[in-house]
C-alpha cells in the first residue's frame, strides 16, 4: 500500500514550485525565491558544489527556464544517484515537464517517483501532480487524459482516491461536451462508491449534463424533461446541500424552457396540423405540472376551448348521448 488516507479536492494543484522572480535590467531574471531553495541569484555561477548546483537548477525551473533546469537536474542525478535529494530532484523535473506541456512524460516520471517512495510526503506530492497531468492532458486530448485517469484508478490507494479520480474523469468528459460519457462516469461513482462524499456533486452534475445536452442539441422535449426530473430529484434528496440553491435556479430555468416547448408543440398541432385533440396532453401538462409558468393560464383556456369544440369525447372522457325512442324506466314500487 502507498500513502494511505489519500483524498483529493476538486480544485487544481500548482504546477510550479512557487517561485518569486525579481527582475533587474531589461527582462533578465536575477533573483529567484523558492520554498526549496530560498533566494537564488541566477547570474551567479553555482560552482561545483552539488547542493548549490541543485538550488540553481531548481531556480531555473522556477524562473521558467525548464529546459536548462531539467538538463542540469538530470546531470546531477547521474552524478549522484544515491544522494538523498534525488527523489525531490525527480519531482522537480516532473513539475518542469508539466509546466512545459509534456503531460505524458511528466505523468510517467511522477509515477516512478510515487512508486519509489511509498508512504511519504514525496509520494503524495507526486500523486497530486499526476492528477494535474491527467487533467491537463484531458483538456488537450480527452482519450489520452482518460487513459491517465484509468491508470490512477488502477493504482488508487483507497476508495476516496478512486472516487475522486473517476469524478475528475467525468468532469473532463463534461468539459469536452461529451455529456453522455460524463453521465455514465458520474453514475459509476454513485454505483461503486455510494457513500462517497462526492455523491451529491455527482447527482448535481448528472442533472447539469442533461440540461447542457438539451441546450446544445435542442432536439425537443426529451432532454429538457430529463433535466427537470434530475434537478427535482436532487432537491428532494439533497435539500441541505450547498448546491441546493443553484439547483433551484436551474430547475426554474429548465421549467421555463419546458413550458415554452410544450406551448410550441400545442401550436404545431392546433395550427399547422389542425389536430387540436393531439395537443390536449401537452395542455394538461402545462396546466397541472407547470402552474408557475406564464403558459399555464393560457393552457387552461386553450384546453377548455378545444374540449368545447370537439365533435367526440377525448380518450378517457365520457359524454351523455341522447337515444331517440328510449325512455328511462320508472323505479319499481
Amino acid at each position: 500500500m502507498r500513502a494511505t488516507g489519500f483524498a483529493l479536492r476538486l480544485t487544481g494543484w500548482l504546477v510550479a514550485a512557487g517561485a518569486l522572480v525579481t527582475f533587474t535590467g531589461a527582462a533578465v531574471a536575477m533573483d529567484v525565491w523558492m520554498p526549496q531553495t530560498g533566494e537564488v541569484n541566477l547570474e551567479e555561477a553555482p560552482g561545483d558544489n552539488p547542493e548549490a548546483r541543485l538550488h540553481h537548477a531548481y531556480a531555473l525551473v522556477g524562473a521558467g527556464e525548464w529546459k536548462s533546469g531539467m538538463k542540469e537536474l538530470r546531470k546531477l542525478i547521474d552524478e549522484n544517484p544515491s544522494a538523498g535529494w534525488v527523489g525531490e530532484a525527480r519531482l522537480m523535473i516532473g513539475r518542469a515537464l508539466l509546466s512545459a506541456g509534456k503531460f505524458q512524460k511528466a505523468f510517467d516520471l511522477l509515477d516512478e517517483v510515487w512508486s519509489d517512495h511509498p508512504d511519504t510526503d514525496l509520494a503524495n506530492s507526486a500523486r497530486e501532480l499526476q492528477h494535474m497531468a491527467a487533467g491537463r492532458m484531458a483538456e488537450k486530448n480527452l482519450a489520452r487524459g482518460s487513459k491517465m485517469y484509468d491508470r490512477l484508478i488502477e493504482t488508487a490507494v483507497d476508495d476516496a482516491e478512486s472516487a475522486t479520480v473517476l469524478t475528475r474523469k467525468a468532469d473532463a468528459a463534461f468539459s469536452a461536451r461529451r455529456y453522455l460519457s460524463a453521465q455514465d462516469r458520474y453514475l459509476a461513482v454513485l454505483d461503486l462508491y455510494p457513500r462517497s462524499e462526492l455523491a451529491p456533486y455527482c447527482w448535481f452534475r448528472i442533472a447539469e449534463s442533461h440540461w447542457e445536452m438539451a441546450k446544445w442539441l435542442a432536439l425537443g422535449l426529451e432532454d429538457v424533461t430529463a433535466a427537470e426530473r434530475a434537478f427535482s430529484d436532487f432537491l428532494d434528496v439533497y435539500q441541505e446541500d450547498g448546491r441546493a440553491a443553484e439547483a433551484g435556479e436551474r430547475l426554474e430555468e429548465v421549467r421555463g424552457r419546458l413550458a415554452r416547448l410544450n406551448a410550441e408543440v400545442v401550436q404545431f398541432y392546433v395550427e399547422a396540423e389542425e389536430r387540436p385533440w393531439a395537443a390536449v396532453n401537452y395542455l394538461k401538462h402545462l396546466e397541472k405540472d407547470l402552474p408557475e409558468s406564464p403558459e399555464s393560464e393560457w393552457a387552461a383556456q386553450e384546453l377548455e376551448r378545444i374540449t368545447r369544440d370537439l365533435d367526440s369525447p377525448l380518450r378517457g372522457d365520457s359524454w351523455q348521448l341522447p337515444l331517440p325512442g328510449v325512455e328511462k324506466a320508472a323505479p319499481e314500487e
